[in-house]
């Protein structure tokens, strides 16, 4: 008996020792694949880095309160700071100290909704800087404003373009924002929250309990709500009052409330790096530029798409080649966005975005094509997903003429949705479901050579059944026609 437990025991031992050999031989050909997948896709963003426009010249807008302004600081407020940062760049200051951004003030010079109308002289802002919300917050609880025309903090309608309505502090700023976009279109905008109102700041400013509550409510319920606002309108939003937390009163003046001369000299910097960064990348004079976003039939193995037999077969190189027939310069680039279908959490696909998808990547397009659908997103998510990618893209490249291919691993489900999401943002649909057929499918056995002069095999059907090189040519030539017509 002893024996044979002996023995029992030898074969489990060489039993899991196989095993876990061949599960250990196994991981490292998924790894494999899965770093050269990887490396394709870094391999893809390679590319040659685009400079930022200069803010040498060009004009900065700036309006909002006495933070803006720079009340009881005597080298004055933003625009003295950013000058000593930026001093090659204009400004146009026409913050109010005492400003508000409600309406019900009865004060119609401080109210930010007409500072706009002195921005709008020649040469108009590139850059616009506000803050705002400070008086709005602190001005009844404090008695400095009519408190029975106080009016409530109020939500963000995230559900309904234009201003939020009703009666509220953020619906007058949302109209603030609203009327910005409409003069000054081509601006960008950067909201700044310099003041720290913490509950420190709060009990040096009223001893009344009443009061404190009131300002601190008013104060949580305004900056979560702006921040909202700032997403929905695709403004930037940039939190200068987090370098003055536990510094007390360091950085203000007796009043708590107004900055000092070391609290501008503390932010300024900051800011002024922000300025830099929101300006716009150059486009090169004459270039045509292209972005392919797509799966593997776009990128896989080899650096190429799958499963045309080397570089100089799949659709991508050979609309390269097409457009440089055509235009003096092409910088042409492509990504493999398989992670981004394949991820089924709709905030993972987002961090995709905004990991991958980057302003310099995606900025100053002349064409850009989305090749996806194909794999397994799921289906009730993928429309809004699709159009979060397509929003952030024409963010950037707000003139390109924009294509979807679609699509090789049918799913009919997604086939229907791609035709309406295109005519909602006026994006071409070329559809080439017909083309999946033998004739244009690669086979088991298929010799391949990727860009670095790698031999690749087709060794499975899922391979087997991507484009070959003929229907590479197709897709290819059915996306010119497209641009030709």
């Amino acid at each position: 008996m002893k024996k044979i437990i002996g023995i029992l025991v030898i074969i489990l031992v060489v039993w899991f020792a196989w095993h876990i050999e061949i599960g250990q031989e196994q991981n490292e050909i998924k790894n494999a694949d899965i770093v050269e997948t990887v490396s394709n896709t870094q391999e893809s963003q390679e590319i040659k880095t685009q400079k930022k426009v200069s803010l040498e010249g060009k004009t900065i807008g700036l309006f909002g309160d006495s933070l803006v302004k720079g009340y009881g600081n005597e080298k004055g407020g933003f625009a003295n700071y950013l000058k000593q940062e930026l001093p090659n760049t204009n400004f146009v200051d026409s913050s109010k100290s005492g400003s508000t951004i409600t309406s019900n003030t009865g004060t119609d010079d401080i109210i930010m909704l007409n500072q706009i109308e002195s921005l709008k002289a020649e040469p108009k802002p590139e850059i616009v800087v506000l803050d705002g919300g400070a008086n709005d917050i602190m001005g009844y609880s404090l008695g400095f404003l009519n408190r029975d025309l106080q009016k409530e903090i109020g939500e963000v309608n995230q559900n309904v373009e234009g201003v939020t309505q009703g009666e509220s502090v953020i619906a007058d700023l949302e109209a603030v924002i609203e009327k910005l976009k409409k003069e000054l279109p081509n601006a960008q905008i950067c909201y700044v929250q310099p003041f720290l109102l913490d509950d420190e700041t709060i009990s040096h400013l009223t001893e009344d309990e009443n009061a404190r509550a009131e300002i601190k409510l008013r104060r949580d319920a305004f900056f979560a709500e702006v921040q909202k606002m700032c997403a929905k309108w695709n403004i930037e939003y940039l939190d200068l009052a987090q370098n003055f937390v536990g510094t007390g009163n360091t950085y203000k003046q007796d009043d708590w409330i107004h900055m000092n001369d070391a609290g501008y000299q503390l932010i300024m910097p900051i800011l002024a790096q922000k300025l830099k960064d929101m300006m716009p990348y150059e486009k090169e004079e004459n270039a045509y530029n292209a972005l392919v976003i797509g799966n593997s039939i776009t990128l896989e193995k080899g650096g190429i798409g799958m499963a045309a037999t080397d570089k100089e077969h799949d659709y991508y190189y050979l609309l390269e080649q097409k457009l440089k027939q055509k235009y003096e310069t092409v910088a042409m680039k492509r990504i493999s966005a398989i992670d981004w279908e394949e991820n089924r959490i709709i905030s993972s696909r987002t961090d995709w975005l905004k990991e991958h998808l980057t302003e310099d990547l995606i900025s100053n397009q002349d064409l850009v094509i989305f090749q996806l659908g194909d794999n397994c997103v799921p289906t009730e998510s993928f429309e809004q997903s699709a159009e979060e990618m397509i929003e952030k893209v024409k963010q950037h490249s707000p003139n390109a003429k924009m294509i979807w291919v679609a699509m090789w691993f049918i799913n009919e489900e997604r086939l229907a949705m791609i035709p309406t999401i295109c005519e909602k943002y006026g994006i071409e649909f070329i559809n080439i479901t017909d083309l999946v057929t033998e004739q244009y499918q690669s086979h088991i056995g298929e010799k391949r050579t990727g860009t670095k002069g790698e031999d690749i095999t087709v060794g499975t059907r899922e391979e087997a059944f991507h484009p070959n090189n003929e229907g590479m040519k197709i897709i290819m030539e059915r996306i010119y026609k497209n641009l030709e017509s």
